[in-house]
């Protein structure tokens, strides 16, 4: 049975799954709604079409403390009970290097290499991730815990 690749944008709304057949990207799957309830369906809704899942790429920060811990476990499940391999970017990487938000006006950024916290005077628009038509296997590590910048609330 073919095997596939998954992408998984769990720190931005809505939730997206792209699947890869090796590196090629074939389509993408997205569901409105809170990662706790959306997750799962829409893995389902993907696997139903694609039951062969080879590795889980997916963003370990920075972005929401809830959503990260989510995936990472949700991941790790998968990893222990289905042999799929996992692996973590930054969602720097799939949103043009662009502010993530944090809290209220605050953003975290990439400048050089390092994320760190900026305050802006206006609410700015996220920049949307994108799916790469060829998934770079070199932005991803096995170094996969959440990216955890700020102290949970």
């Amino acid at each position: 049975m073919k095997e596939y690749n998954l992408l998984v944008f769990s720190t931005s709304k809505p939730l997206k799954i792209g699947v890869y057949d090796k590196q090629r990207f074939l389509e993408s799957f997205q569901m409105e709604g809170q990662l706790s309830d959306c997750l799962l369906p829409l893995f389902v809704k993907v696997c139903d079409k694609y039951p062969k899942i080879q590795t889980l790429f997916f963003i370990n920060g920075p972005g929401s403390f809830m959503a990260l811990k989510l995936v990472y476990i949700f991941a790790k499940t998968l990893a222990m009970t289905k042999g799929v391999e996992i692996l973590a970017a930054s969602g720097f990487d799939f949103n043009g290097n662009s502010p993530i938000r944090a809290y209220g006006k605050s953003y975290f950024v990439r400048k050089n290499g390092e994320i760190f916290l900026e305050n802006f005077e206006e609410l700015r628009e996220e920049a949307e991730y994108t799916f790469p038509q060829i998934l770079n296997s070199d932005y991803f590590s096995q170094s996969i815990k959440p990216l955890y910048l700020l102290p949970a609330f």
